[in-house]
């Protein structure tokens, strides 16, 4: 009998004890005293008399947490077979397809060049080809529609997505989309219709109250647009899940809190999940107010506040599985972005990520630039020894791989990482992961 590694034990600022296993997501609410206990217990497991007082009824919760665990369980490789289960079993087919690169906004930080293609009509049948090929050994199809602004082409999201869900109809598969839109077009009608075919959730960004948002999020012709997002993300959460962003920086933090009194006022709750992103630093724009490169203790003590302030006006908080098998969708093989000419990607942010072509010619119906590919599908926390030996592994699983190829290893570490209990308290809080009865 072992202790497993990813145990943690703390409390909250009102005094409750907890114990959290990274490795099953279990968590217990304990007495000051039974947490003290257990500790000391788990710290001397080679004494004989202390294991016989684990395998009693009292202590039957630790290891239905995995806090405790047969000597010959190696969780190492439990994580990485977990790991390999998702990035390469193959069930889930995941595209972000890009509809096109024209947008109806002109935000100040944004990374993506704006022109007036979208995604043309022979592009689009070789994406239906592709996915009528490649669903046949998956269980599930997960569209997620991009731009520039993809409601600019509203049509082509109808005529795909109708080719989707009856190519998944043949094939026994689930069927599900998302959208990411600057929420402009998103009339209620819109959504509605697009609810329809499929779509169950949209990410809509708001940077700030009024007059920082307008500021940073400006329609075309230079006119402010929070109040018309707004209205359209009230009247879409009647039809779908929405997550509502909000990219934070030095200049826009303090302003927050006068964003979510307005989200409160006009009558948002829980249904409307806010995601709190920190600005990475991909323009000249984003280099001087940027959060991402700042020192740890200064960004946790950032999103500590907001993830707070969320909380305690009855708003609902996007926080990323507490556990995880691999670190991002983009990290599977069977994960792919599909541009408006019919490139392939590895991830939405960056030319670097390219890694293919849609080819009507293969078999396959797309071809892979392999070296590329491989670059990135070879990528793997079990390799490296500083994740190997780090506590926080099956919360971060790696971090993010196009953070790590461009701005190097330790742009990948979560915010967290030196007090992964104050992401286990937010969980708690957020009402995501509860004590095991």
């Amino acid at each position: 009998m072992k202790a497993s590694r990813y145990n943690f034990f703390f409390q909250d600022c009102e005094g409750n004890h907890y114990a959290f296993n990274g490795l099953s997501g279990g968590l217990l609410q304990l007495s000051e005293t039974d947490s003290q206990e257990i500790q000391e217990i788990l710290a001397h497991l080679s004494d004989c008399t202390i294991k016989k007082d684990i395998e009693s009824g009292f202590w039957d919760p630790l290891r239905q947490g995995s806090f405790v665990l047969d000597d010959e369980v190696d969780e190492l490789e439990i994580l990485k077979a977990r790991n390999r289960l998702v990035r390469f079993s193959g069930n889930r087919l995941f595209l972000t397809v890009v509809t096109t690169h024209s947008c109806n906004l002109r935000c100040t930080y944004c990374f993506q060049e704006h022109h007036a293609e979208s995604m043309r009509a022979n592009v689009q049948d070789l994406l239906v080809d592709f996915v009528a090929t490649s669903i046949k050994s998956c269980k599930e199809l997960h569209v997620h529609w991009y731009g520039g602004e993809p409601l600019l082409c509203s049509p082509v999201i109808r005529s795909l997505s109708s080719h989707f869900r009856e190519i998944c109809e043949a094939s026994g598969c689930r069927y599900s989309s998302s959208m990411s839109t600057n929420g402009f077009l998103l009339r209620e009608e819109v959504t509605a219709e697009l609810s329809q075919v499929g779509l169950e959730a949209i990410q809509v960004t708001l940077d700030g109250p009024p007059d920082i948002h307008d500021k940073r999020r400006p329609s075309v012709n230079g006119q402010g647009t929070f109040e018309v997002i707004l209205d359209n993300v009230v009247a879409a959460t009647q039809h779908v899940a929405v997550v509502l962003r909000v990219n934070i920086d030095r200049e826009n933090i303090s302003r927050v809190p006068e964003l979510l009194d307005i989200l409160e006022v006009r009558g948002l709750g829980k249904e409307v999940l806010c995601d709190f992103v920190p600005v990475a630093p991909l323009t000249p724009s984003c280099q001087s107010d940027c959060f991402s490169m700042a020192p740890d203790d200064e960004l946790r003590d950032v999103m500590r506040k907001v993830a707070k302030s969320t909380l305690d006006r009855g708003l609902g908080l996007r926080l990323p599985s507490i556990i995880k098998a691999s670190h991002c969708i983009y990290d599977d093989v069977n994960s792919f972005v599909i541009d408006t000419d019919g490139r392939l990607y590895k991830c939405s942010v960056g030319e670097e990520t390219s890694v293919g072509q849609l080819d009507g010619t293969d078999p396959r119906k797309f071809r892979l630039d392999y070296l590329p590919w491989v670059k990135w599908i070879a990528i793997d926390p079990f390799a490296d020894a500083e994740c190997r030996e780090c506590r926080v592994l099956p919360l971060c699983m790696g971090g993010c791989t196009f953070k790590g190829l461009t701005f190097g290893k330790k742009s990948k570490c979560p915010v967290w990482k030196e007090h992964p209990e104050e992401y286990v308290l937010l969980n708690v809080a957020a009402g995501i992961t509860q004590p095991i009865p």
